[in-house]
């Protein structure tokens, strides 16, 4: 009689070690989203690289400046300064559909948000007059973070060279 009571327990422990390795093991696997930064693209002073004189310049962008337009290569995002306002978001919507997913609020313009795997879409905006942000398509795979790194800018600011024509 022993044996028939201890049959139904070992059973009841084995389901139990397996429900707890098949709800660890889920859990590890949703460890997938994304994580970026939002850069601060305001020209106050004119992001833009410094144009060298011709014909020192590549053909990657054309530099606005008086006189005769010459090609300069382009600002790298890594030399825009994290965007640090109280106003930011990152907001999230699966592809496809116009139901937010979820806001972010970037903490001195960094971001993280967990998400399953699929297909996204990412916008940065700034509640405040005059700020753009970026949209941009993001993949997530299981078990990853996608990398994000995206822009805004205050369009009310006056870049110095704003209205130069080419020449």
């Amino acid at each position: 009689m022993g044996m028939r009571r201890a049959a139904p327990r070992a059973v009841t422990l084995l389901l139990a070690a397996a429900l707890l390795l098949i709800c660890s093991a889920s859990a590890g696997a949703s460890s997938s989203g994304i994580r970026g930064t939002v850069l601060d693209a305001t020209c106050e002073t004119g992001c833009e690289v410094p144009c060298p004189p011709p014909p020192s310049c590549r053909a990657e962008r054309i530099c606005l400046q008086p006189g005769p337009a010459i090609v300069c290569p382009q600002r790298r995002s890594f030399d825009l300064p994290p965007y640090t306002g109280e106003n930011g978001q990152v907001i999230v919507r699966r592809q496809g559909s116009a139901t937010v997913l979820a806001r972010v609020i970037p903490d001195e313009g960094r971001f993280s948000l967990r998400l399953g795997a699929g297909h996204y879409v990412v916008r940065t905006y700034v509640a405040e007059e005059c700020w753009s942000g970026e949209r941009r398509r993001v993949t997530v795979s299981g078990g990853h973070y996608s990398p994000l790194e995206m822009e805004v800018r205050d369009n009310c600011v006056a870049h110095p060279y704003r209205g130069a024509e080419l020449g």
